[in-house]
């Protein structure tokens, strides 16, 4: 099955029953979530490992921790230029190769990136 969404306002039920993301807009049959709000919060999509792709939207300036740790099948996510914040291990160990961080982002978590597979 691919990633499902439940929204209860804030904060929403994201995959795997994680409590996180504030705004989950779009999640197609491919895989892509397009992600709005202003947090995607700890551990959101967590171990989804349907999730493929994610576009964070220009709303959201945060990016919690491990919001997608161990999302082994995420290779490609753009991060628009408010982002302010990626916390500690927010894409570890997913299937990323390259990412483009915006000039907007003034902190990162220890370990953001570590152990992508890609």
């Amino acid at each position: 099955p691919r990633l499902q969404w439940l929204s209860l306002g804030y904060p929403a039920i994201c995959c795997n029953t994680k409590f996180g993301a504030t705004g989950c807009s779009d999640v197609d049959s491919n895989g892509h979530a397009t992600i709005s709000g202003t947090t995607i919060a700890d551990s959101a999509f967590h171990q989804c490992s349907t999730l493929l792709s994610v576009t964070i939207s220009d709303s959201v300036t945060s990016i919690d921790d491990w919001a997608f740790a161990e999302a082994t099948s995420l290779t490609s996510v753009t991060i628009s230029d408010s982002v302010t914040s990626i916390g500690h291990g927010a894409f570890e160990a997913t299937a990323l190769t390259s990412v483009t961080i915006p000039d907007s982002v003034e902190y990162m978590g220890s370990g953001a990136f570590d152990g992508c597979s890609g």
